[in-house]
């Protein structure tokens, strides 16, 4: 008998959203547990950010990257 070809989604939204919560703060303390920084995009710029707080900017987006990511 074949089975029915509707996808129905193992996860709700919200735990969809909860899990990739954790994933980042997981990540996070990986990385500054191994004293490395993680990457983020901050006011137009990727930005090293440190365990100790401290920010290091790496590079300006490139200007159709950020336009894309304006819009959504």
């Amino acid at each position: 008998m074949l089975e029915n070809n509707i996808d129905t989604p193992e996860f709700t939204d919200e735990q969809l959203r909860a899990a990739l919560k954790r994933m980042g703060q997981d990540a996070r303390q990986t990385a500054f547990a191994a004293d490395l920084p993680i990457i983020v995009v901050k006011d137009g710029s990727i930005v090293a950010l440190h365990a100790d707080g401290s920010e290091e900017f790496v590079e300006p987006l490139r200007q159709e990257a950020h336009a894309t990511r304006e819009r959504e």
